[in-house]
């Protein structure tokens, strides 16, 4: 390959649905851009619980909508999560998403409460 403009050239990124593999890593990539764009790791005492909040729930309750951006070496570094019908995701999230969050974290708040991430940020 030649280079132009003694520039280096663009590292090449690949976007795939997620996988059960990718979830970690579309879960730390949450925690490292989790205080608004950046990296909220010294606000969670588990690494993990954003994650779980905010990007499993896709990947489990919508996984065709769930995709990761993955660099040369497979490692993700980004993500893109959609449900298909908002109404639907969230009846699933609250009825069969939250049980399971409960049972990690049994004093999580509720779905419905507007300041979760505050509460988590407090709490986790």
């Amino acid at each position: 390959m030649s280079v132009t403009n003694n520039q280096p050239p663009l590292e090449t990124f690949t976007i795939q649905q997620c996988t059960a593999e990718d979830e970690d890593g579309a879960i730390a990539v949450c925690l490292q851009t989790g205080d608004s764009g950046n990296d909220a790791s010294l606000l969670f005492n588990d690494p993990k619980v954003l994650g779980y909040r905010f990007v499993a729930p896709y990947v489990h309750l919508s996984p065709d909508l769930a995709f990761v951006l993955k660099d040369l070496e497979g490692n993700v570094c980004g993500y893109v999560l959609a449900a298909l019908d908002s109404v639907s995701f969230y009846t699933q999230y609250v009825n069969e998403w939250l049980p399971k969050m409960k049972q990690l974290y049994p004093n999580i708040p509720s779905g419905d409460n507007k300041n979760i991430y505050y509460k988590l940020n407090n709490k986790y």
